[in-house]
Order: structure tokens, then sequence, then C-alpha cells
């Protein structure tokens, strides 16, 4: 009996603090409901600026490094190589190799003929870019005043070479309809697409956006350098093919 006066007592003094909150809260309608929507302002405003200021995990696949795209019509291909970003100055660096058939780093590409085109997401209002040659078939696509969250920067090369072997002279103007058809087609499909995630790239607090010949001085440094590895490595292997021969003899010999 005790127990259940106790328990009648507890919502009794509920009630009695729920009916206080009721007529204090009526008492002061007019402020309560001014903090109330002053307080939903505020939670809103502070996602606003959270969804705008904290980086987001970005959605969309990014190529991968030292993979052959293919672009143009005739059998080009594109190796993003290196892919650098600094987001102090918004400074983003990305190294291509240009090949004209089979993959190789002598192969000779008229660069010239290599156009780039960008487009950036949440990538900010002021960034700008430009293509920079720095050997006979590599190429450096810099950014500068790039936004230091933007999601993801797509590029795609086009190949401005034109390739003889599909040009056509039409007989008739059905023919020539039909021509050009095609041609808006294989333009279309004959573009590179490189994909750059915000969260695979490198970061770097030194890079800077660098001058055609510091570019271009870091990329001979960087073949002399994969040469010489290449050249270690020959040697090494040169090294021990004569020893499994002057092993191979000695075991003859002592037969």
């Amino acid at each position: 009996m005790t127990a259940i006066i106790t328990i009648a007592d507890k919502f009794r003094n509920i009630f009695q603090r729920f009916s206080r909150f009721g007529t204090w809260f009526l008492e002061n309608q007019r402020r309560n409901l001014i903090a109330i929507f002053s307080l939903f302002i505020l939670i809103a405003f502070s996602t606003t600026v959270m969804v705008n200021i904290t980086p987001r995990p970005s959605n969309l696949p990014s190529t991968e490094l030292n993979t052959p795209v293919s672009f143009g019509t005739l059998n080009k291909t594109a190796s993003l190589t290196k892919s650098v970003f600094n987001k102090n100055n918004g400074v983003l660096e990305l190294h291509y190799t240009i090949s004209g058939s089979a993959v190789s780093d002598q192969d000779l590409v008229d660069i010239s003929k290599i156009k780039f085109t960008a487009m950036t997401d949440h990538g900010g209002s002021q960034v700008t870019g430009r293509v920079v040659p720095t050997s006979n078939n590599t190429v450096v696509v810099q950014f500068k005043n790039l936004s230091h969250n933007f999601n993801a920067v797509t590029l795609t090369a086009h190949d401005k070479s034109i390739n003889t072997a599909t040009v056509e002279a039409p007989s008739s103007i059905v023919a020539d309809s039909s021509s050009a058809k095609k041609t808006n087609a294989n333009s279309n499909t004959a573009s590179g697409k490189f994909i750059i995630n915000r969260d695979k790239v490198s970061k770097s607090n030194t890079l800077t956006f660098a001058s055609q010949k510091e570019l271009e001085v870091s990329e001979s440094d960087a073949k002399i350098s994969a040469q010489q590895t290449l050249i270690s490595k020959n040697m090494n292997a040169v090294v021990e093919y004569q020893k499994a021969i002057w092993c191979t003899n000695r075991t003859q010999s002592k037969q």
C-alpha cells in the first residue's frame, strides 16, 4: 500500500511540475517562441557552415596512376604518373606521359596537337589552370587557387591530329549527312577522361606554381634517375648471370 502511495505522489509531483511549466510557457509565450525560432535558425546556419567548411570524402572513382587511357583516333594513350596538391596555396600538379602507340618513354609525340579540358567539382571560383609541355612526351597540368575542399578534378585529353585514314569523300548529300554524324560520334568517343579524386592525390606543403623551366628540369632529373635505376638493375642482373655461368662451368669441370 505504501508503495502505491509513493508512486501516486511521484506522478502528482510530475503533473504539478508540468502544469507549472505550461503556465510559465504561456505567460512568456512570445519570448519562448522567439528563443525556439532562434535555436532552429542557429542549427540551420551551423549545419550549412559545417557542410561548406568540413571536407567531405569524395565519392568519385579516381583514375589509377600509370594506367594508360586511350584518346584520339591515332592510338595515342595518356598516363597519369603523378598528382600532388598543396592545400595551403591551392596548387595542384598533374603529370602525364603521352604515348603515340605502344607504351614507351621514348615515343615522339607532337605535344602541340594534344589538348586538355578540365572541370572541377567544388573547386572554387578563382581556380585557373594551364598545360606545360616538359619533354617530347610529357606534360604537366597545373592548377592554382583550387579550393582545399575540392571534391574532384575531371581532366579530358583530346587529340587535334587528323587521322587521314578516316577521311571520306561523300558521294551524295545523304552520305555527307551520315559522314558528319559519324565524325561527331568519333569525336565524342575519342577523348580520354581522367578523374583526380581529392582523397587520392599526394599532399605537399612545399609545392608551388612552378615555371615551365623548373618543370622541365624536374622532368629531366626524374628521367635521368629512372635510367640510372634501370642501368643499375641491368648491371646486377649481368653480375648474377655471370655468377650462374661460373657455377655451371665449375660443376661441369669437376665432373
